[in-house]
């Protein structure tokens, strides 16, 4: 999975240019706590589940 841009845009709930998440060069979503876009993954959300995972600490 790759992210393309990053920054504060996945925290702004008002953004319609939220980073951009690719898997296996296929667009999936986006990160963004903008509850309006669809395909949304929220970014509090994925750092819990990567903690979880023992992904990152």
């Amino acid at each position: 999975m790759a992210l393309l841009n990053n920054g504060v845009k996945s925290y702004n709930p008002n953004t319609l240019t939220p980073p951009v998440i690719y898997l296996r060069g296929e667009k999936i979503g986006c990160l963004s706590k903008n509850v309006n876009l669809t395909n949304r993954v929220d970014p509090d959300v994925l750092n819990d589940w990567m903690i979880s995972q023992r992904l990152f600490d």
